[in-house]
């Protein structure tokens, strides 16, 4: 599941799949209410591609693979509002429609689909909330169409916009920023040969990576396949987590190097920065011994502290998941560690 997170509300949902979106109260983790629902009819959708809250505006915006719009829902109703239509169709594929930030001050959409061969003729745009075209970056570069490419944004820096590619299979993961209406790559690493378009390895010590970009780094997060679990009829890949790739982007300067949380004291690089917080989500079970690790080995606060303990003293193996949220500020939450030492 992805979440996606503002000041007072957390929005779960999942990507490409008929999940509806989940509005939760982000002080005491309730539910409040679902934006929008599944289906054709109107305000509903079949499957989410990326969302953000918008909380300064009221609204919930959502995109959708199956349309060429983006939706404005109420975020105090989940009621439909109105639906942008965009200038362009990109015709994207299964796993990823179109990556955009809402500005509500400005009233205006920055968008980016991916950049397929003979599809989409604009890298990126910045639209009205009428769909009129403020700006554009015309095609920049484009790629092979591929089934398994992806393209995040994760929103950690303001008045920037990032669109981190994974594609696990067939190109380098690039790191680009829509910044001053430009179009720039950051950081591009090619681990791997490649293969065919439609083509994963889901074998023993293949290689994950996932890109994400923070206000004074660029990281790939690394990771193995360490096996594989059976759940029913379903089967559930198990990782092991390496150390990332790092720029500092005030240097330039790459090295591989394991970012670690030591308030939770949880495993090496296994994290997830949006929308400017570091967010971890526990399954009852695996909470259970972090946070009791963190209750004797870590460096919780007096508030920490008590939250951690009153979750702990309610929790069953059926519980809910627990998700921790951190403020990032303009430099790591967390400690990047290599085998001389630590560096911030």
């Amino acid at each position: 599941m992805t979440q996606t997170i503002s000041d007072n509300y957390i929005g779960i949902y999942g990507k490409g799949t008929e999940t509806v979106f989940k509005l939760f109260d982000r002080a005491s983790g309730s539910y409040l209410r679902d934006i929008g629902g599944i289906g054709r009819g109107p305000g509903e959708y079949l499957s989410i591609s990326s969302a953000q809250i918008d909380e300064a505006g009221g609204k919930v915006w959502i995109s959708t693979l199956e349309t060429n719009k983006i939706y404005c829902y109420d975020i105090g109703t989940g009621r439909l509002i109105a639906d942008i239509k965009l200038p362009y169709k990109a015709e994207n594929n299964n796993n990823n429609g179109y990556n955009f930030v809402v500005d509500s001050l400005s009233e205006t959409i920055t968008v980016a689909p991916l950049p397929f061969k003979d599809k989409c003729p604009s890298s990126a745009w910045c639209q009205d909330f009428e769909g009129n075209i403020i700006w554009e970056i015309p095609e920049a570069y484009t790629l092979e169409e591929n089934v398994l490419l992806t393209m995040q944004t994760y929103n950690n820096i303001p008045d920037t916009m990032d669109l981190c590619f994974n594609s696990n299979n067939t190109i380098q993961d690039t790191i680009y920023v829509v910044e001053d209406r430009e179009l720039r790559p950051l950081l591009a690493v090619q681990f791997e040969g490649v293969t065919e378009p439609g083509h994963i390895d889901f074998s023993e010590d293949k290689i994950f990576r996932q890109p994400v970009l923070l206000p004074d780094y660029a990281v790939i997060k690394l990771s193995k396949i360490a096996g594989m679990t059976s759940k029913g009829p379903e089967y559930i890949l198990d990782y092991e987590y390496l150390s990332s790739v790092v720029m500092d982007r005030s240097t330039g300067k790459v090295g591989l190097h394991n970012i670690v949380d030591d308030i939770m004291e949880w495993s090496d690089n296994d994290f997830t920065f949006s929308n400017g917080y570091l967010v971890r989500s526990f399954d009852a079970m695996t909470f259970k011994e972090a946070g009791s690790k963190a209750l004797t080995d870590g460096t919780l606060s007096d508030t920490a502290r008590e939250r951690i303990t009153a979750i702990l003293s309610g929790l069953s193996d059926n519980s809910n998941n627990i998700l921790m949220i951190a403020p990032s500020s303009s430099r790591f939450p967390v400690r990047c560690r290599t085998t001389s030492g630590i560096f911030a």
